[in-house]
């Protein structure tokens, strides 16, 4: 494994829990590339401060320039003034150093707002208005421009610098105004992004600055829907998803919604009912929309208790057995993962994987057929050693363990120890004809690895495997001083590669 997912490990403060902190890395994964999180680890001893307001942290990053960076701690989205705009490795250096407790918590200071009088609060603005002189001219802005007008200029007329405006005086607007803007977006989106593009001259990511601004304008018509004809009208503009996610505040507007929403989108919005209707969900099930059901005991396990219960569906049955650790029923179900793992579903249960085998480890249960489906490869580096050696030592099948290999997994080293157990010779040919074995591994996991193999099959077989990577080991100088702590010398002199162990 990266170095710098170690680091990330001991930073988010699970030392001892390797599980914990790649689930914490799961959720980075979900919104960041494995590069921009890498890069955003780099960037730790960058963040100039950070500080926390409420769910947010906003924070300062040297790179290129000085950035603003913006993080939301519910949804770890990231948006900054640097040129990639959203999700960049200045806002995963920002999350880093919070979790490392490097920021300050605005609240106390907030408290001691509350206890001054009138005009030590206007000092305190008048003082920060020389530095920030922005303050003035926004608040000009606002109470001056007259919405109807500035929309109208913002249709005839868009650049970035009207965008820019617009996300500041967007909750004035009311509902017409805001569908207005919102279909002009959605009719000419290319056109619009090429435009922010020769206005700011490329400076952001031109398609998130304009989505970004959609998902404002959203926000904004879905808190304004007040009669059945703005629904409609927020129905066509395809802001279903968004009704969804607001369902309490539309319950009134029930029946217009089943008849204006598909099947599939009308029982999605039963689901987010704060108090939903368990029979009434039952009649709008279908074979089509039946799959958001398996997502359900993430977020709502006492409703998809019930319904599994009425309906009988196995697969939910199974689903809610895990998240509440039942092992009769875990057992019980068990085919069923197969059966998501066939749909391509396999991460609703990621999250619980490593606690289905904890509760079989518990409980001493050995069956080959059940460990062999636990060692699904997609599993395979949410398990610790104790965990993989557990289900391993329950198959002998040596052709179905050589299939999990894969060199950039970090358990490969336990598949390996295992695969030599069943049969060493085979091993040793097999790790042998490998090729490029050590074209993805960093320079301890190249060490770690060729401590293994020695141990395995002796000193000439490392230097047998080195020869054959000979390319790895020539120009790394890095790698050759860690090799030495092992009593691995290797030279490279005048096109002549020498090993000494």
């Amino acid at each position: 494994m990266p170095k710098y997912l170690y680091d990330i490990y001991s930073i988010c403060g699970y030392k001892q829990d390797k599980y914990q902190a790649l689930i914490q890395m799961l959720e980075l994964n979900a919104i960041y590339e494995d590069k921009i999180i890498e890069r955003g680890h780099n960037y730790i001893h960058n963040v100039i401060y950070c500080l926390k307001i409420d769910d947010f942290l906003y924070a300062e990053v040297e790179g290129t320039h000085r950035y603003k960076t913006k993080v939301n701690l519910k949804t770890l989205q990231g948006s900054c003034s640097c040129p990639y705009g959203t999700d960049c490795k200045h806002a995963v250096a920002t999350y880093l150093a919070y979790k490392n407790k490097d920021y300050v918590n605005a609240e106390p200071f907030i408290r001691h707002l509350d206890t001054l009088d009138k005009e030590s609060l206007i000092k305190i603005i008048v003082d920060s208005i020389y530095r920030n002189p922005k303050i003035v001219l926004d608040y000009d802005f606002k109470t001056l421009t007259k919405p109807e007008s500035f929309v109208n200029s913002f249709i005839t007329d868009f650049n970035y610098q009207k965008l820019e405006k617009a996300e500041m005086i967007v909750s004035s607007f009311d509902f017409k105004l805001l569908t207005k803007m919102l279909d002009f977006i959605i009719q000419n989106e290319d056109d619009l992004c090429d435009k922010i593009y020769e206005t700011n001259y490329g400076g952001y990511e031109d398609n998130d600055v304009l989505f970004d601004f959609e998902i404002c304008i959203k926000e904004e018509i879905i808190k304004k829907i007040t009669t059945e004809a703005e629904l409609k009208k927020a129905i066509a503009l395809s802001l279903n998803e968004d009704i969804i996610k607001n369902a309490d505040s539309f319950i009134r507007f029930k029946d217009t919604i089943k008849k204006c929403f598909s099947k599939y989108d009308y029982l999605s919005f039963l689901l987010h009912l704060k108090k939903p209707n368990v029979d009434e969900i039952i009649e709008n099930i279908t074979a089509k929309n039946k799959n958001q059901l398996y997502y359900l005991p993430e977020y709502n396990i006492q409703l998809a208790d019930a319904i599994a219960t009425s309906i009988n569906d196995k697969k939910l049955i199974f689903l809610v057995a895990i998240h509440n650790n039942d092992y009769k029923n875990i057992l019980c179900y068990f085919s069923e993962l197969n059966k998501i793992i066939k749909m391509g579903s396999y991460h609703i249960i990621s999250t619980k994987i490593t606690d289905i085998v904890r509760l079989f480890m518990k409980n001493k249960l050995k069956a080959k057929n059940i460990a062999e489906t636990l060692l699904f490869p997609e599993f395979i580096n949410l398990y610790d050693k104790t965990q993989m050696n557990y289900l391993l030592t329950q198959t002998d099948d040596y052709e179905f363990i050589k299939k999990l290999i894969d060199l950039d997994k970090e358990l490969t080293l336990t598949l390996i120890e295992r695969l030599n157990q069943l049969s060493k010779k085979d091993t040793e040919i097999l790790i042998k004809n490998k090729k490029d074995i050590f074209r993805h591994q960093d320079t301890e996991g190249v060490v770690s690895m060729l401590k293994v193999l020695r141990n395995m099959y002796g000193d000439q077989y490392i230097i047998d495997i080195i020869q054959i990577n000979s390319e790895r080991f020539k120009t790394s100088t890095a790698l050759k001083s860690r090799l030495k702590q092992e009593g691995i010398f290797i030279t490279n002199l005048k096109g002549i590669f020498n090993i000494r162990v």
